[in-house]
């Protein structure tokens, strides 16, 4: 027995790297580059996903009953991470918000085309207007129409770097679609985050990032992945001002740990403002002027209860066009014209295992006043598989 003593320490020393190494992985995996660690007894979710500061060294990490060393290192310099998002939806009507036997040229919205999203990117299942023109924007479509179906709606990979001081993220997303009668299948690749960082001070959150990185507007991006967000779809806030920005960005969070609280600081300069693609370029200044935007936020996190507060704002010409003096304020969100809708969403979320959550979710909208009633209720599911 005693010959295979170190034979057996030898083993037990590989099994305990493989149970640290799939905590990692599983870690990894539920909240891809979301892992910012900060001091003790404070933890938050900011600045993000795909922000991911460098794990405390100190940190004592437990799995099954086993406890590595302090300083032990458990988290590989390069990590590979993603999800599949695959679900099934059915949109009522034709599957778009344009009204019925509206036959104007050009066609004209009526109702919010972003109202029937079926997935957490907001893809709505139509934007198909009969053939007619239409006037402004329209959001990503699956194009589906109102037939129920099945969806790969995201093929999300992660790639993360991390070294002392330093960090590079990027985000690649695959976005296989039906083109609609006659077009076929296509399939669009979007970086969708590419950024690097740096930490210039230690023992300091304080992070300067430049790429391609999240909005600093509001705080629902930190769930724009549908493996970070609850249920499927996002607000219709969301939808319009939750995309990414090219330029630069610093944060600094200064924890108060004796309050449970911290207070945080996000500011940017970058391309365009942070509306998604389908409204105003993010990859390229069509004005050769920043646009500035930053959030100052509180945080309240007690062992069982979490509480954001924060205030947003954004300034600078809109990226739409070409006219420097074509300025953009943004404070909060205006239509074009006043309008009074209902939406209500019921959901159903069952977390299996780590790497497999189920969704369920039925939207239902509704035009009070100001606009044409249209059938665009939308029943949609998601099975989100992780690694």
């Amino acid at each position: 027995m005693r010959r295979h003593t170190g034979r057996r320490r030898q083993h037990y020393a590989l099994v305990f790297a493989a149970l640290a190494w799939a905590r990692t992985l599983a870690t990894g995996s539920a909240r891809a580059a979301d892992t910012d660690a900060a001091p003790a007894p404070v933890t938050t979710g900011e600045p993000g996903p795909g922000e991911a500061a460098a794990p405390d060294a100190d940190a004592v990490v437990e799995n099954e009953g086993f406890v590595l060393p302090a300083g032990v290192e458990t988290t590989p310099p390069l990590s590979l991470m993603g999800y599949v998002d695959f679900g099934f939806a059915n949109a009522g009507g034709d599957g778009t918000s344009f009204p019925p036997g509206d036959n104007r040229v050009p066609a004209d919205y009526g109702v919010d085309t972003f109202a029937p999203a079926v997935n957490s990117r907001g893809d709505v299942a139509s934007i198909d207007a009969g053939g007619r023109a239409t006037n402004g924007f329209l959001p990503r479509s699956v194009n589906i129409a109102g037939r129920p179906s099945f969806l790969l709606n995201t093929v999300n990979q992660d790639l993360r770097y991390q070294a002392p001081h330093v960090m590079a993220f990027v985000r690649v997303q695959i976005l296989p679609r039906w083109g609609g009668d006659g077009a076929g299948n296509q399939t669009t690749v979007f970086v969708e985050q590419a950024f690097g960082r740096v930490t210039p001070l230690d023992g300091r959150e304080l992070f300067v990032a430049g790429g391609k990185f999240d909005s600093v507007f509001g705080i629902e991006y930190l769930d724009n992945a549908a493996i970070y967000r609850t249920g499927i779809t996002p607000s219709l806030l969301a939808r319009y001002t939750t995309g990414t920005a090219l330029g630069l960005k610093a944060f600094y969070r200064q924890q108060i740990a004796r309050l449970w609280s911290a207070l945080s600081l996000n500011v940017a300069a970058t391309d365009g403002a942070n509306f998604i693609e389908a409204l105003q370029p993010p990859d390229a200044s069509l004005t050769g002027l920043p646009i500035l935007s930053g959030r100052l936020g509180y945080e309240l996190n007690l062992p069982r209860v979490q509480v954001k507060l924060g205030a947003s704002g954004l300034r600078g010409p809109r990226n739409d066009q070409f006219a420097e003096e074509a300025m953009l304020t943004m404070f909060g969100f205006e239509g074009f014209r006043p309008i009074t809708v209902a939406r209500v969403t019921v959901g159903l979320r069952v977390d299996l295992w780590a790497s497999l959550i189920l969704k369920g979710e039925y939207l239902i909208n509704q035009e009070i006043d100001g606009a044409p009633t249209v059938d665009n209720n939308v029943l949609t599911t998601s099975a989100v598989y992780s690694w």
